[in-house]
């Protein structure tokens, strides 16, 4: 079972960093952080959005891969599968996207502190008040 879950969430890091990496770099590009948009047009934003796909396995599949089996196995452990996933991509995002809009090194760092804000909330799900 340990094995299992460490498979799932090895490839879950993978597929999950490079995807919202390369969320976040394209949400940069097209907001103007990365630095050179403006250069070519409409074919230099999707060259820049290409490139951020693959600056993307280097920089986002790494992160996933290594932080979603730590935060996994320390956060969301006792949290039904789904609800863990919510949760640690909801924070992901939101972080990501705010740090986007200071630049790309920003952006990962507060998606790595989204993911593990949204992991640690996963934990103290918010009850409908009584009544």
């Amino acid at each position: 079972m340990i094995l299992f879950r460490l498979a799932r969430a090895l490839f879950l890091g993978l597929a999950g960093g490079w995807s919202f990496g390369f969320l976040l770099l394209s949400f940069g590009v097209i907001i103007g952080r990365s630095g050179n948009v403006g250069t070519g047009g409409s074919s230099g934003l999707l060259s820049e959005i290409l490139a951020a796909a693959g600056l993307a396995v280097f920089y986002g599949a790494p992160l996933g891969l290594l932080l979603f089996p730590i935060g996994s196995f320390l956060f969301l452990r006792k949290v039904p599968f789904q609800h863990g996933i919510l949760y640690a991509s909801a924070g992901t995002l939101f972080g990501g996207l705010l740090g986007a809009l200071a630049g790309p090194p920003l952006a990962a760092l507060a998606g790595i502190v989204g993911f593990f804000c949204g992991c640690i909330a996963a934990n103290d799900p918010i009850e409908a008040p009584a009544g």
